[in-house]
């Protein structure tokens, strides 16, 4: 907060909006920064630079115009501060100088404010990973806007719309929206002043994230864009500006179906405190306002991770029907935007595609999605998003029902093959966004083709072009029966829960005089590749033929070797959270092993990630742990059966199919968050 607040600083008086307090753009504003710290001391001797800083936070957050950025309410410096030699290392840091000229280093000019999201984005690796820091493209945020804010003016009229992006972050899509909204506005009211028409425009405009850092460059990245489209050239002369931009999590704050038929806002007579051990920046009237109410254009870029919060998941489990099984924040956000608009309002969203393969999605593909009418679904796994290392896609629909309507879908068929100079020019974009209306197009990169309401209710998603979902409609329709008739079970053989303690390399065992039976060869994904398993470590498996846990005081060799191992294996978790111990299971045996799958004379493995398929005939006496999952037939089905069926799992046909429905763990490929062919 106090590294982004002091660029806040530099950032105004930079650009000249107040004097220089910190630095400045030049040598002699640095030199009048300088002499305003140096009176400051000598007026209050004993108060340091940390103290200074708070007098110039607080001497802005008297500014009508920096009241929201800078103030007790909205900035948490007033709640976390650095000691007195840290903030005086921020000073000299931001007030370091060029030995050939005496300028500063750091000038912060122009009215480009993108790298304030780009600075809080890289300056911790750990927050980064906890909010899911991602700035979402230039050229990606203007095509959204394109699809839902444009036609939401034209159909709801200009007065009329309001536009929302709960998962806010730094304000990218608030930002392209007041500035499409303020230029709509001078279009329509040429004669009326700039002032009133960037007010407007700024009250159009909402943005809510659960990160208060976030929030605050989003607020003051708005009030930028307005002190430059107004053409404000001091801060003290600017009017009190009030972005609606909240701290809160979207998710946690649900409209109730019965309040938005009532009136579209919602009631917060139960709001009591909700919130307050979590938020001390988050203001309940202010959220009330913001997500109180629906809106004609929902965008954004939520984020696609798992929530570790197992109270959060649990509440995010009870509110929305589409977060099931282990899902990921994209599916209960999907879901969370549309509950979000007016009826007929317009959506569009850069979101993760796994929930388009994986099994947490089956319920929103196929109960929450069907309520809403989907306009265009675009595939962009194959476009180079810079950090965006996770295969995305965008989703575009309206609130409204979808009966007899039939949704664009842009299928990929070839991926960027190079690192582009420019993102948004590049080839694979440049075709996707000049075709992606064309129904029946065909080129190099991209298929767009018509999906019928039927097509899109099917979990999984077919994003693929090339006429690879035609063919896989033959491949599925000609089949006579599937894997599934077949089989009794797809699932672990075993889940040690402590591989490291219960596995050695091949022959140790042996070698310390451990019994020969509770040796067997262990196997993992990685050991199942051309047909056979090679493993290289040996398990430890405490069972007998029936599968009961042995007495390891009949095995004195075994107890020898695990003993040491005692309190690690004792600690492992049984589901509700207790350890071995509590839970009173004998602390040498597995996590997790069904019984009947265990007792299979033979089986049928895979790996269960790898590049290609790789199914093999496996015969009991291995351990296959859970990224060697086992396929178990039904009992009419012989040895020969087993080795017949490898045929055919191990085929290019299957290989191919598994590349059109399974979910790709490629992730980035060149280092930089963007995915290359």
């Amino acid at each position: 907060a106090w590294v982004l607040s002091v660029v806040f600083v530099r950032t105004l008086e930079d650009r000249g909006l107040i004097d220089p307090r910190i630095a400045g753009p030049d040598e002699r504003r640095l030199v009048s920064a300088r002499d305003r710290e140096a009176t400051f001391v000598q007026v209050t001797p004993f108060l340091g630079p940390r103290e200074y800083l708070l007098a110039v936070f607080r001497e802005l957050a008297h500014l009508p115009g920096a009241r929201e950025v800078f103030d007790a309410r909205h900035n948490p410096i007033w709640v976390l501060a650095p000691s007195s030699e840290g903030a005086r290392a921020l000073l000299d840091f931001f007030q370091q100088v060029d030995g050939a000229t005496g300028a500063p280093v750091f000038t912060f000019l122009g009215t480009e404010t993108r790298f304030l999201g780009d600075l809080y984005q890289d300056l911790s690796e750990t927050v980064r990973k906890r909010y899911a820091l991602l700035q979402t493209p230039d050229f990606v945020e203007k095509f959204i806007l394109e699809q839902t804010l444009a036609p939401a003016i034209e159909e709801f009229g200009l007065a009329e719309v309001k536009l929302i992006d709960p998962t806010c972050g730094s304000g990218h899509f608030l930002l392209g929206a007041f500035r499409d909204l303020l230029a709509a506005w001078q279009q329509q009211e040429p004669t009326t002043p700039i002032e009133e028409l960037a007010r407007r425009a700024l009250d159009q405009v909402y943005g809510v994230d659960i990160n208060p850092y976030a929030v605050a460059i989003a607020r003051f990245r708005l009030v930028l864009a307005v002190l430059d489209a107004v053409g404000i050239t001091r801060l003290d002369k600017a009017p009190a500006l009030r972005p609606h931009v909240v701290v809160a999590d979207s998710l946690l704050h649900r409209l109730k179906e019965q309040q938005l038929r009532l009136s579209g806002q919602l009631s917060m007579d139960e709001w009591a405190s909700w919130g307050d051990a979590l938020f001390r920046l988050a203001e309940p009237g202010a959220v009330a306002e913001v997500l109180g109410r629906r809106y004609h254009a929902v965008v954004g870029n939520p984020p696609y991770i798992t929530e570790k919060d197992a109270t959060k998941r649990k509440q995010y489990r009870d509110t929305y029907e589409s977060a099931a099984g282990l899902f990921t924040l994209a599916a209960p956000f999907t879901e969370r935007f549309f509950d979000l608009a007016v009826d007929a309002g317009f959506v569009g969203l850069i979101n993760s595609n796994a929930w388009t393969k994986r099994d947490f999605g089956r319920t929103l593909i196929e109960k929450v999605l069907p309520r809403f009418e989907i306009q265009k679904v675009v595939d962009t796994a194959g476009c180079y998003l810079p950090g965006h290392g996770t295969p995305t896609l965008l989703l575009f629909g309206r609130n409204r029902s979808g009966a007899g309507s039939a949704a664009i879908t842009v299928l990929g068929k070839r991926g960027e093959q190079r690192v582009p100079s420019d993102p948004a020019t590049a080839p694979v974009w440049v075709e996707l966004t000049e075709h992606n209306d064309e129904v029946g197009y065909e080129g190099q990169y991209v298929s767009v083709e018509s999906a019928s309401r039927a097509d899109l209710k099917q979990h999984p998603w077919i994003l693929t072009g090339g006429g690879a979902s035609a063919f896989l409609r033959v491949l599925t329709e000609s089949a006579s029966s599937t894997l599934g008739s077949g089989c009794d079970s797809v699932g672990f053989m075993c889940i040690t829960k402590q591989d490291d303690a219960l596995t050695r390399p091949v022959g140790v065992l042996t070698r310390r005089r451990v019994e020969a039976d509770v040796i067997r060869p262990f196997v993992t994904g990685q050991d199942l590749r051309d047909w056979r398993a090679d493993p290289v470590m040996d398990a430890i498996f405490p069972y007998d033929k029936a599968i009961s846990t042995i007495d390891i005081n009949t095995r004195p060799g075994l107890r020898r070797e695990l003993l040491p191992l005692r309190s690690t294996l004792e600690d492992r978790k049984v589901f509700g959270g207790k350890n071995y111990r509590e839970a009173g299971k004998h602390w040498w045996e597995y996590g997790q092993i069904p019984i009947e799958r265990a007792k299979r004379p033979f089986t049928v493995a895979f790996a269960y990630v790898a590049t290609h398929n790789n199914f093999v005939f496996v015969r009991r006496g291995m351990v296959l742990n859970q990224h060697a999952p086992i396929i178990t037939l039904q009992a009419r089905f012989s040895e020969s059966d087993h080795q017949a069926l490898l045929g055919y799992l191990n085929s290019s046909t299957v290989g191919f199919w598994c590349r059109l429905v399974m979910f790709p763990k490629g992730g980035d490929q060149v280092g930089e968050g963007a995915r290359l062919s």
